[in-house]
């Protein structure tokens, strides 16, 4: 084999094993691993914690950044859409007007997985003009956060969720919806944050 081919193939064998292992970082739950030398603190960025060399290194783990979304979505009656899935938690929404559902409805739905659950309060307040409500969830399986309107209304809050699936285990759900019967639709605001 001539000199030429050889390091062709070494560069292209190295090029494949760099896009596999750049594949993998960050984690599917949004952590990246780095190992930083004991001595000098020089710092490499891995797939995982047992690429560190335990002689010379320790691992580092941390979050990539959090998971905005905004949607803003015309009342239309739809079954549940998805918004997003992230660090283990599937947030999907659906908006409910008087001729798809019988009354006005902004709807989130907070699925953390099979065994997971939902820790936190929020409050929501609707056009009757009460003193906003404080709803809790006590570590259930999933959250249904339900806006009802006769005109408009609202809901907040942040929620500690524990995922069944995926490393870190916990994120945080900071969320606003509202919805608006005047201009006939939802908005569903939020940010998912691994905790």
């Amino acid at each position: 084999m001539n000199r030429t081919l050889a390091v062709m193939l070494v560069t292209a064998f190295v090029l494949i094993a760099a896009q596999v292992a750049w594949s993998a970082i960050p984690s599917n739950s949004g952590q990246i691993t780095g190992c930083y030398q004991t001595t000098g603190g020089a710092l490499r960025v891995v797939a995982k914690k047992s690429a560190c060399d335990p002689a010379t290194e320790r691992s580092l783990v941390w979050s990539q950044a959090a998971v905005p979304f905004d949607v803003d979505v015309p009342i239309d009656g739809a079954p549940y859409v998805p918004i997003t899935n992230k660090f283990g938690i599937a947030v999907s929404q659906s908006c409910y007007g008087p001729g798809v559902g019988g009354t006005y409805s902004a709807t989130l739905l907070i699925d953390p997985g099979a065994s997971g659950a939902v820790y936190g309060d929020y409050t929501e307040q609707d056009a009757s003009g009460m003193d906003p409500t404080a709803v809790s969830n006590p570590g259930q399986a999933g959250v249904t956060v339900t806006v009802p309107s006769s005109e408009w209304g609202h809901a907040e809050g942040t929620l500690l969720v524990k995922n069944s699936t995926t490393s870190p285990g916990y994120a945080t759900l900071t969320f606003h919806i509202a919805i608006d019967q005047t201009t006939g639709r939802c908005q569903f605001m939020g940010i998912i944050r691994p905790a």
